[in-house]
């Protein structure tokens, strides 16, 4: 290679999308784009690269896309895809008629794929979109590292200690938020004085609004100069259209598509009001950020206003800083959230950035140029945890002191942002928990498995796994046997390590309890506990699963109401439902009298179900075919009823679904596209786009449910193959059915909907109307993730 690659976070993030037929990367131009996929060619990932900035390219793509497409070798590489607007049609119809698999990787220095078939996107369903942004400080200063943690991940689930950090100067400060992140000012190759940065940074920001980056885009560089200057000298401030058009004496709709045409070419980032309700979200404003501290820095000496003379300038670009460090991070982030910011217009009360995950999760971070941190400077955290909750809040400031203020805000110095060796480990996800054994086993001792939510015991105090020890006690005082109780008690992070501990002490363990609440059926871990334990339990040959329910979850919710799992849960909490409490878990007091009677009155029923267990006779053994011994199939018959029946309905139900979701998801992103750009939508425009969908919502809850009842009676047969796949007269038929099993489950890949998953979620906290459509939604995708999920624990079970 002629130039020396810096590693990119957003690296990480290409395995994760590798499936997809096609990804599109995009981002501002000279942020780093072609460098990073000619890296990926030269590791090997791609075959051939082209760039439709040479003109020769560009001409032989506009005259046949179709045709130069073919002539690719794949998998391939087209660099600034935007500038020939049918090439993304010709995709389309090229990666249909491919193998699923990945096929092309497409940049573009504007937005790709936007502004065909009527503003939507030709390639939803077959690809997934990638924003590279410049240079965060952890990739500046993690060049020797294999892998580059992302902030997002670390403020969300990273352990926090109370810890003295390294103090930045205001030279220091000043530095980086002129330098920003671009690679040309932040990674000279020969070091810039400050009046050679800027005139870099003007000369370029001018070329960017000359260039003609979509064919038939009308910039008139004069007045995208002003609008972006304007913008930018309210750095971190409110847009008011109408504001900046009466200060630059333009027509508010002038001033409007300038601000998108700016955002198309990835010049500012815009930040949307996350409200606790909809009725406070009609009047939302947006806040816009540079995407690059280094133009508002230049912008604002151009008007006489240096960062390095007004701490008032400062403190605000320095808030657009920490805004770039969060964007630039969510693109390689192992938790998939969305960036906002959080202003009550009623009492003034405001966070500066607001992290939303998929669980709801929400992270407030404020931005302050202090060295220390007053109790004032807590109020809008605070106010956003009044008004819809708050997981974690951070104050960021330029001191040393990382403590606790409160007890889910935490001061958080400005080198934690810089430095990941700051951060003491890797974060640790608090929804991801390692086995381990809790008592002394023995021999004869029974064992149990706690299958139970973290947070739920949390909130109880500690309550649930303290029963589940008194339990232990009472059984040995009970039997003379002492119980081994397995808890799930240390959290750390989800992968291999996590996997491999928790098959291997589900696969020992006699019986599963599980504590069911509301959070256990959508918990991940307990999902997957319960998976593992109940396929077992079909190889056992015994009735292991014992459900207390701790707390009544709604079952007919639109999330879950379709969802095989749940559906399962359900029907083992009601089925066997071994003890009815006297008293609820949550009103019982440790150390009391009626803590231990509750405890032994669960300890005698355990002792009765072992009892049970342990005289129960051995299987006879026979030299006859398993079909004989008890009149039922054998595992031919079992294997053409899957094959010849419930498989192929399966399937068809699976087709019917996808079309269902698919078509959806096309008609909510056009519908969507048609709405002014600039500002969020009105709630009547949701309203309307909310009816005009319900027919498409209401099919798909119709076939999320066919889909789920058609795998539930394939599961049925399932149970019966795996009781008699023991025997090794069947052994040889057992490969055909694990490849029938695995084959039609594997289909139900459905990650490339995550954003727009993700852009419903996010509007249905700003307007009700849309609730139904995202419970719809999420329900849908859940039931493919656990069919997918329970497809493979029947495949390891076989």
């Amino acid at each position: 290679m002629s130039f020396s690659y810096r590693t990119r976070g957003l690296q990480q993030a290409f395995n994760r999308h590798a499936t997809h037929k096609a990804l599109i990367l995009e981002g501002r131009r000279a942020v780093g784009k072609s460098s990073l996929v000619r890296h990926l060619q030269e590791e090997g990932r791609y075959n051939s690269y082209r760039t439709l900035s040479d003109p020769r390219e560009h001409a032989r793509v506009a005259a046949d896309p179709m045709r130069w497409l073919e002539g690719l070798t794949l998998p391939a590489i087209v660099d600034e895809a935007q500038l020939v607007p049918d090439l993304t049609r010709a995709v389309k119809e090229l990666v249909d008629r491919l193998p699923e698999e990945h096929h092309l990787l497409l940049t573009g220095s504007a937005s790709v794929g936007r502004g065909t078939m009527s503003g939507s996107d030709p390639l939803v369903g077959r690809s997934t979109r990638l924003r590279l942004q410049p240079f965060t400080a952890f990739e500046l200063n993690s060049s020797s590292q294999p892998v580059i943690p992302s902030l997002i991940d670390l403020l969300f689930d990273a352990p926090l200690e109370t810890n003295e950090l390294r103090t930045l100067t205001e030279r220091q400060l000043v530095a980086l938020v002129r330098t920003g992140g671009m690679p040309s000012y932040c990674l000279p190759v020969i070091p810039l004085t400050r009046g050679a940065l800027e005139s870099r940074v003007r000369s370029d920001t001018l070329a960017l609004l000359g260039d003609q980056l979509l064919p038939g885009e009308r910039v008139d560089v004069g007045i995208a100069q002003a609008v972006l200057d304007a913008v930018l000298r309210i750095a971190g401030g409110q847009l008011n259209i109408t504001r900046l058009g009466q200060g630059l004496d333009l027509d508010q709709r002038t001033v409007s598509r300038y601000v998108q045409l700016l955002e198309r070419r990835f010049l500012l980032t815009p930040l949307h009001n996350l409200r606790a309700g909809a009725a406070r979200a009609s009047r939302a404003m947006r806040k816009v950020h540079a995407s690059d501290t280094s133009a508002t820095c230049e912008a604002l000496s151009r008007s006489g206003h240096d960062v390095s003379d007004s701490p008032e300038a400062l403190g605000q670009v320095l808030e657009s800083w920490v805004v770039q460090q969060l964007t630039g991070a969510l693109g390689w982030a192992d938790i998939h959230s969305q960036l906002f910011y959080w202003r009550d217009a009623k009492t003034g009360d405001e966070v500066d950035a607001v992290l939303l995950d998929g669980t709801g999760r929400r992270v407030g971070v404020e931005v302050k140029l202090a060295s220390s941190v007053a109790p004032k400077d807590l109020k809008g955290l605070r106010a956003l945890r009044n008004n819809g909750g708050l997981h974690r809040g951070f104050v960021v400031h330029t001191g040393a002191a990382m403590e606790q203020l409160d007890h889910d805000i935490w001061a958080l110095p400005l080198s934690a942002i810089t430095d990941p060796s700051t951060w003491s480990t890797a974060p640790r996800p608090t929804t991801r928990q390692e086995v381990i054994t809790v008592t002394t086993p023995s021999p004869d001792s029974p064992s149990v498995f706690l299958s139970y939510v973290h947070d739920d015991d949390d909130t109880f105090g500690g309550l649930l796994v303290r029963f589940a020890e008194q339990v232990a006690m009472a059984y040995k005082t009970e039997t003379g046997i002492p119980l081994e109780l397995i808890v799930d008690r240390d959290s750390i992070a989800w992968g291999e390590r996590w996997r491999n501990r928790l098959t291997t002490e589900l696969a020992r363990a006699t019986f599963l309890l599980a504590m069911v609440t509301p959070s256990y059926i959508r918990s991940e871990v307990c999902r997957e506990e319960f998976l593992e334990f109940r396929s077992g339990e079909a190889a056992k040959g015994h009735d292991g699963i014992l459900a207390l329910l701790v707390k009544a979850p709604r079952w007919n919710r639109p999330d879950v109401v379709n969802d095989p799992l749940v559906a399962q849960i359900r029907e083992t909490v009601f089925e066997r439902q071994w003890l009815t409490l006297e008293h609820p878990l949550e009103e019982l007091e440790e150390d009391t009298p009626q803590f231990r009677r509750t405890a032994q009155a669960v300890a005698k029923a355990l002792a009765k179900r072992v009892d049970a267990f342990d005289s129960a006779p051995p299987p006879e053994e026979s030299a006859t075919e398993p079909s004989e011994q008890d009149g039922g199939d054998g595992l031919l018959e079992l294997y053409e009823r899957i094959n010849d029946e419930l498989m192929p309905r399966f399937t068809a139900r699976a087709s019917e679904c996808e079309q269902a979701i698919t078509t959806l998801f096309q008609d909510f992103t056009e519908r969507l596209d048609s709405l002014p750009q600039g500002r969020p939508p009105r709630s009547s425009a949701l309203i309307s786009i909310t009816h005009q969908l319900e027919p498409k919502r209401k099919r798909l809850d119709e076939t999320s449910r066919a889909l789920s009842d058609s795998w539930r009676a394939l599961e049925q047969t399932l149970n019966e193959v795996v009781a008699i796949a023991s025997d090794p007269a069947v052994a040889a038929v057992l490969p055909a059915v694990r490849e029938e099993l695995l084959a039609g489950p594997a289909r139900l890949e459905f990650s490339e909907f995550d954003a727009v998953s993700q852009q419903i979620k996010a509007l249905a906290l700003m307007s009700r109307s849309l609730k139904p459509l995202s419970g719809s939604v999420e329900g849908a995708l859940l039931t493919f993730r656990s069919i997918r999920t329970a497809a493979q624990r029947w495949g390891n079970s076989l």
